[in-house]
């Protein structure tokens, strides 16, 4: 068997498709690619003790070489070899059995979202309590929901994290506008009267949403796929927006808003090309810290443009 290939002219090392990367862990390579270059998530994970990673956790394995296939030991050998070795791809498949480890079904399907949040909830319960922290850290935030009552001004509020907010995409033409609806006040009268405690009866109220801690890293879900009134998976197709820059401090609680800490660059954006049950996944991602060497790619790209546009090489006819 030949040895692999050496990295690419941009210095990077790329991913390698698992068999079931079509079925149960759809946007794998994408999540993970993205996870390698935000720094606040790989140094963390880097700096987290081996010993740690390796038995720090409750897994439902009694066999110590399944422990070593915890997944976030696997995790983090996978963006040490992403990193480090000398090779154009990187095998997933510890990864990916690792799954099984901690009790997941990978006979089903997986989208981006549960892989994202199922990556986020082994890394919490695997670690100790000061490293949850500084991985929780990283990308929790919180929204509260206050319900004011318009006839004494008593006031409830319940507060709820989330690891990635979810962002209505049907009738909005972009996450301003999306966000705006999200802080918009609602009414809340006639059939749908707010009980309020205080004065023991249904009363008018509005209810409004705000963001009340932003997370280190911000993540945002486009919610494209939903049921149809018979039941049937269907994906949104309608263009949707989004700026290089977003102040959060238009959407957050007044309290709780530093100018210093709002305004957040957009770093990666993970695309899904295809249907409501099938389709492929990609990234594109900032290289934030100059790692790679992009001059030969960018050319080449320019190139393949160029001949598609005039009908060369590669161009589609239709």
């Amino acid at each position: 068997e030949s040895p692999p290939e050496r990295r690419a002219a941009t210095q990077f090392a790329g991913l390698t498709n698992t068999k079931n990367a079509e079925t149960c862990y759809q946007g794998l390579n994408s999540l993970l690619q993205t996870l390698f270059m935000t720094p606040e998530i790989r140094e963390t994970i880097f700096s987290i003790e081996r010993e740690v990673v390796l038995y720090g956790g409750t897994l439902p394995c009694d066999d110590l070489e399944l422990y070593r296939l915890s997944l976030p030991c696997e995790l983090q050998r996978l963006l040490a070899y992403l990193q480090a070795a000398d090779v154009d791809g990187v095998q997933t498949n510890a990864l990916t059995h690792s799954f099984d480890c901690h009790g997941f079904d990978t006979s089903s399907h997986l989208d981006l979202q549960e892989l994202m949040r199922i990556l986020f909830d082994a890394l919490e319960t695997s670690f100790s309590e000061i490293d949850q922290v500084r991985v929780k850290e990283i990308y929790t935030g919180s929204f509260v929901q206050q319900v004011k009552c318009l006839k004494c001004g008593n006031c409830s509020n319940r507060e709820e994290c989330f690891s990635d907010l979810n962002i209505p995409v049907d009738g909005f033409d972009g996450i301003i506008s999306s966000l705006s609806a999200f802080i918009t006040p609602e009414h809340l009268r006639g059939d749908n009267k707010y009980h309020c405690k205080k004065c023991n009866q249904h009363v008018d109220a509005r209810k409004q949403m705000r963001l009340r801690k932003l997370s280190q890293v911000m993540i945002l879900s486009l919610d494209r796929f939903q049921m149809d009134w018979d039941g049937v998976r269907e994906k949104l197709m309608d263009r949707f927006t989004f700026p290089q820059e977003l102040d959060f401090s238009h959407y957050m609680e007044e309290s709780a808003v530093d100018p210093q800490s709002t305004l957040y660059e957009l770093f990666s954006v993970i695309i899904h090309k295809g249907g409501a049950n099938s389709g492929h996944y990609h990234a594109i991602i900032k290289d934030l810290h100059g790692q790679g060497v992009w001059e030969a790619a960018v050319a080449r790209a320019q190139e393949a443009g160029a001949a598609s546009a005039w009908g060369g090489a590669g161009a589609a006819g239709g």
